[in-house]
């Protein structure tokens, strides 16, 4: 019986754990757009970021280039 408790518990957390970590963080996001991206790409590279947070505060996680990296905001 501790088996199968076990097993609940630790599914719970597995699935708490991946909400977390997909969750967003309010206030976070930096102001300002994403530049517009005509590259047209064969593959998708790893990404270079996950989110503003990861930028410098004048820039944002944006597809850029095939992938996920910080570019200059702009400004409308």
């Amino acid at each position: 019986m501790k088996t199968i408790g076990s097993i609940v518990f630790l599914s719970v957390l597995l699935a708490f754990c991946t909400e977390l970590g997909s969750a967003s963080f309010p206030g976070i996001n930096h102001p300002g757009g994403c530049p517009y991206d005509n590259v047209r790409c064969i593959q998708s590279y790893p990404p270079m970021c996950s989110g503003d947070v990861e930028c410098a505060p004048n820039a944002k996680c944006c597809y850029s280039k095939c992938k996920m990296q910080c570019v200059a905001a702009i400004f409308d």
